[in-house]
């Protein structure tokens, strides 16, 4: 089966009727699958966003890889030091310490979870003062 592969930033909508001539094929190849995260076509890198078997094409998105082992610290979100994606649903690990696999790029890192208890105090009612 040939999946045609487009670029996903230029595409309307996955839920719109699929027309090639709106955009442009970036590739043409005989297999993918979700288990090809990151793919190099022309020398770019791109990340698999979308595969829609039934149509026959996949959408990708042009992607940065970092492979210079930076490590990211005091992030808001768990974060993919090789692609930067974020995960927005970090609340949900329920380790404060694991290895994931990064759903974007496929690349495996460690992640920490540092909890911190902060406080704030509001005035209600100041004490009574009494004089002597």
């Amino acid at each position: 089966m040939r999946v045609g592969i487009y670029h996903g930033d230029k595409w309307d909508s996955l839920y719109d009727k699929f027309d090639e001539s709106k955009v442009e094929v970036l590739a043409d190849v005989d297999n993918l699958d979700f288990s090809d995260r990151l793919l190099k076509i022309n020398n770019k890198l791109y990340t698999l966003n979308s595969l829609n078997r039934k149509n026959n094409f996949a959408t990708v998105k042009e992607v940065e890889i970092h492979t210079d082992n930076r490590e990211l610290s005091f992030e808001d979100n768990i974060t993919c030091p090789y692609c930067n994606w974020e995960d927005v649903d970090s609340w949900e690990q329920k380790d404060d310490e694991d290895t994931i696999i990064c759903s974007n790029c496929g690349g495996e890192f460690d992640y920490i979870r540092y909890v911190t208890v902060e406080y704030d105090s509001i005035p209600k009612k100041a004490p009574k003062v009494k004089e002597l």
